[in-house]
Formats: C-alpha cells, structure tokens, sequence
C-alpha cells in the first residue's frame, strides 16, 4: 500500500521534529519509498536527523562548522525577479486570509482552528519580546529607540511585533508584501489606540521608491520566508533608504542543511505552505557593505529548527561622506 501524504508527513514530525517543507518533498518520497520501514530508514539515515539528535543532547551547533554547502543564487534578473514578487505577494496573501496568525509564527497554536484569547494574548506578548530585545541591543551599544524617529518594520505581518514597536520609536511605518495581513494589522493597531502608526503595501518599486526616509529599520521573521533574489532585491532598496547613522535590526535565515536555490528551476510557493528560504552570509555581507552598513552585533538567534541557522543582526549606516 502506497504511502499517504499524512504518513509522510507524520514521519517528519515524529522523527525530526518539523513539517515536511514542501508537497514537492512529500511527492518525492512517494515516488521512491514504498513502505512505513523505507521511509523511516531514509529519515533516520539523514544528516538531519544525526544532527537533531546531537542538537538534543547538547552536542552539537545549531548549524555545523563543516556542514557542506550547495548553490544559493541571490540574483535574478529584473523580468524573473518581478515574476518572483508576483508570486510571493500572491502567496502571502493567501496565507493571511487562510492562517493569518500561523503564517506570522508557524506554530501549531496559532492555527485560525485553534487559536484562543489565551494563545493570541501569547502571539501579542511573542511581540513585546521581540521588541524588548532590539531595545536591550541597541542600549549595549549606548543608544535607545527613542532617539531614532522614524522605525520602518518591514514584513509587519498582523502587527504581531508593530504594537511593541509603537511604544518605543516616535513614529512607526509598518510595512508588508500582503494586503489580507495588513488589514488585519491595522485593526489590531486601531483596536490598541495606535491610530498614527500607518500602514504600507510594499509590493512593488514604485512602493519602494515613495517611502519617506527613516532612521530605524526593524525587520524580524519575514525576510526568511522571501527566495533570496528577492531577499536581496528588497534588502537593498530598504538599506537605501536608511538615513546615514540610521540603525537596522534584523532577522533572517543564512544557512539550511541541503538548501540549494536557482530561480530558473525553483518551483513556486506551494498553496498553504511556509517555506523558509536562506539567504548566504556572502551575499549579505556582501549587500551590507554596498549600502555603507557595518554590524554591530552578529548573533545566532533560536528563530529557526535545528537544521537551519538564524542570525539576528544591528547594523548601523555609515555617516555620508562629505562631498556627496
């Protein structure tokens, strides 16, 4: 008897402890295991699944030292890149009008089945710590929010981190790819008397390039479910408009055990599905040094499973040069 998508899909939580990526994965193991005793051997038999076992226990690095490394492409040419925004402004809409919560925190608890007053009073305080850590970083570094008066919250999601925000900057633009995410993030900022704290579709350049100037840029669990040449392309453009001197806190995903990336053959976001996208710590480097940014801390952060490796970073913009 063939294997269902449900027995795959149980295998990967009961075994490794996370959801199948894509329903290119489940259709794969289909195609190639026949059996409840192939498909657990393939599990087991994973570098993953060693490597969740070691993470477990305490002996080993959330992403190794000497995990090998496949081909990210983080460019794209103007016509293909368009066509990837199309469809991940698409997609997240989607998913805000289907699982609005859980498309902001993929936790089982924010299903829109199963959510509650006590688990979407958890969701909003999963904000306040969100916002309590940039705030403790920045004062490491001398400095708190209040001196920078216009904070951009790029991938604002529902408004989950937004209303933390809110309280700590002067101004606030929050901002995301999704219309159906954003509706719900203005009445839950209406709802919590936030009423200056506007609101911005970002979905193409025109939208870009009309954003006002800004001296913070927040931007946390959403560049990491965007494919790199659009992490990149988006990256760039918010880094433009930072002011110099200006600050960013980041979050995103650099690393994924087997993830490999080309936008010539990657199939488009599968109806339903969050996939989690790494963007190499080269190419951000490398688009950091391009926008005049230097890190001011550089950390591993616990936003991603065991198999992948999350940095949350501080930048700061360099002064402009005189002359310029």
């Amino acid at each position: 008897m063939p294997l269902s998508d449900d027995d795959i899909r149980y295998g990967f939580r009961f075994l490794l402890g996370r959801e199948v990526e894509s329903d290119a994965t489940v259709q794969h193991f289909q195609e190639h295991i026949t059996d409840f005793e192939g498909l657990r051997e393939a599990l087991i038999a994973s570098e993953e699944f060693r490597f969740v076992q070691a993470a477990r226990a305490g002996t080993a690095l959330r992403f190794p030292l000497d995990a090998g490394g496949r081909r990210v492409e983080t460019r794209a040419a103007a016509e293909p890149r368009a066509h990837l925004i199309v469809q991940q402004v698409a997609h997240r809409k989607a998913l805000g009008e289907a699982e609005p919560w859980w498309s902001v925190v993929p936790d089982d608890r924010f299903r829109a089945g199963r959510i509650d007053a006590a688990t979407l009073a958890a969701f909003w305080e999963s904000g306040e710590a969100e916002a309590d850590q940039c705030e403790t970083m920045l004062r490491r570094h001398n400095m708190v929010p209040g001196a920078f008066r216009t904070c951009l919250e790029f991938g604002c999601g529902v408004g989950r981190v937004t209303r933390a925000l809110a309280g700590r900057f002067p101004r606030v633009i929050a901002t995301d790819i999704s219309t159906s995410h954003l509706e719900i993030a203005r009445r839950a900022l209406d709802e919590a008397g936030l009423i200056a704290v506007n609101t911005v579709l970002l979905s193409s350049n025109a939208a870009f390039e009309a954003l006002p100037r800004f001296e913070a840029l927040v931007s946390v669990q959403a560049l990491q479910y965007l494919p790199p040449p659009v992490t990149r392309h988006f990256l760039e453009r918010l880094l433009e408009r930072l002011k110099p001197e200006g600050i960013a806190y980041l979050q995103l995903c650099t690393g994924q055990l087997g993830y490999a990336y080309d936008p010539q053959t990657a199939a488009p976001p599968a109806p339903g599905n969050l996939e989690v996208h790494a963007f190499p710590q080269d190419a951000l480097f490398e688009v950091l040094d391009a926008a005049g940014c230097v890190a001011l801390e550089f950390r591993e952060d616990h936003h991603s499973s065991p198999q992948r490796l999350s940095n949350t970073l501080l930048l700061r913009k360099l002064p402009a040069k005189r002359g310029r």
